[in-house]
C-alpha cells in the first residue's frame, strides 16, 4: 500500500506516517529529507547545517525544490518511492498532481488539527487529498483514526 500525508506545519504528518508506517511494517520518508540532502550537495555544505539552520535556508530549500520540479514534476517523490511506501512533506498542488497522474499512491491523507494553518510555502489544502483525519493532539486518538482508516483501505483495495 503506497500512502501520502498532507497537512500544514506542525498537523502531525509526521506522526501519522510513524503510525501508518509501524501498522503496515513499512518506511516512511520525508521529501524535504531529499530536497536538503541535494541542496547541501549542490552548495557543499552538509545536510547537518542547513538542518541546524533551517529558518535561513528555506526560501532557498522552496525555490531550489521549485527548479528541480520545473524539470521534473515527480521530483523526490519519483526517488523516495523506491525507498518508502509512505510519504509526507509534500507542499505544492503540482506535486499532488503529478502524484496522480502517475498512480503513485492508493489514497492521499490531510491531517487537520485545528489552530495549525497555512505557512509561507504551504500551498496545499485538505481538497487535494482523498480524506481527512482530524487531529485533536492527542495521539492515541489519532492512532485509532489512522488505524480504522487503514482497514478501510485494506478493504476497499482488497475488493
Amino acid at each position: 500500500m503506497k500512502l501520502l500525508v498532507l497537512g500544514y506545519s506542525q498537523s502531525g504528518k509526521s506522526l501519522a506516517a510513524e503510525i501508518l508506517a509501524n501498522a503496515l511494517n513499512a518506511n516512511y520518508l520525508n521529501t524535504s529529507d531529499q530536497l536538503i540532502i541535494e541542496l547541501a550537495e549542490s552548495i557543499d555544505v552538509t545536510t547537518e547545517h542547513i538542518l541546524e539552520n533551517k529558518d535561513m535556508y528555506r526560501m532557498r530549500l522552496f525555490e531550489f525544490g521549485r527548479a528541480k520540479q520545473k524539470q521534473n514534476p515527480l521530483w523526490p517523490q519519483d526517488i523516495q518511492i523506491t525507498r518508502a511506501d509512505i510519504l509526507t512533506g509534500l507542499r505544492s498542488p503540482d506535486e499532488v498532481v503529478a502524484a496522480r497522474e502517475h498512480n503513485l499512491y492508493d489514497k492521499i491523507i490531510w491531517i487537520d488539527r485545528e489552530g495549525y494553518g497555512a505557512g509561507a510555502t504551504d500551498k496545499l489544502t485538505s481538497e487535494h487529498a482523498d480524506v481527512t483525519i482530524k487531529n485533536d493532539g492527542e495521539i492515541e486518538d489519532l492512532r485509532g483514526k489512522l488505524l480504522l482508516l487503514l482497514d478501510q483501505l485494506q478493504l476497499e483495495l482488497s475488493k
